[in-house]
């Protein structure tokens, strides 16, 4: 007898949208054989933006991403 489950994948993505970065996640479901069953729509896990209005792009992503602490 063989009992076997799947595996759920947790996928994220970043866009820059309307001055902020949005971070998104979705899981995908693949069954023993890694064969896709079901996928989730994509949600909003955080946003970035700057508190005085300035838009926030990706190159201020690269410059912050880039420091060294």
């Amino acid at each position: 007898m063989k009992i076997a489950f799947g595996i759920t994948e947790l996928k994220q993505f970043k866009k820059f949208e309307s001055g902020r970065m949005v971070s998104y996640g979705y899981s995908i479901s693949r069954d023993y054989n890694g064969k896709e069953i079901s996928r989730t729509n994509p949600e909003i896990i955080s946003t970035a933006a700057f508190s005085n209005g300035t838009p926030f792009t990706e190159k201020e992503y690269n410059i912050i991403m880039s420091q060294t602490f």
